[in-house]
């Protein structure tokens, strides 16, 4: 039996529905849209390539689907808060990775205080002023 790759027009096909209506019963089913969800399956391909170091970034933006680098870059960055080579870095295997702080908000958190690291948790007796601080990690 030969497989059918699900494009646009051929998903609604096979379901046997109207597209809006595979549309709606795809949110109601997954929580997103059909293209989102195409989108972020994408992205997180791309984020498991990126973490075993994948080079370059114009090959897997092909590879995955999308017309060209920026518009992968533009759709992982809205997604993932990061670019694809800001979140290669931060996920990279290699002697030191996990030492260096990458971002200027890492390097500011890394200097915190100790006292920041506790949290103040709020038991039932909070509402007759009572709370207690736990240590953090």
């Amino acid at each position: 039996m030969a497989s059918i790759t699900p494009t646009k027009g051929n998903v609604e096909a096979v379901a046997c529905v109207s597209r809006f209506h595979f549309a709606r019963m795809f949110r109601l089913s997954t929580g997103y849209s059909p293209m989102a969800y195409v989108l972020r399956r994408r992205v997180e391909r791309a984020r498991l390539q990126l973490a075993q170091g994948y080079q370059r970034l114009s090959d897997l933006a092909a590879e995955l689907g999308f017309c060209d680098q920026s518009h992968f870059t533009r759709i992982f960055r809205r997604m993932t808060g990061y670019t694809p080579r800001e979140y290669a870095r931060r996920h990279e295997t290699g002697y030191g990775a996990a030492a260096r702080p990458s971002t200027a908000i890492e390097r500011f958190e890394s200097r915190a205080p100790a006292w920041q690291e506790s949290e103040i948790v709020y038991t039932r007796s909070a509402a007759a002023g009572a709370a207690r601080e736990r240590p953090g990690p």
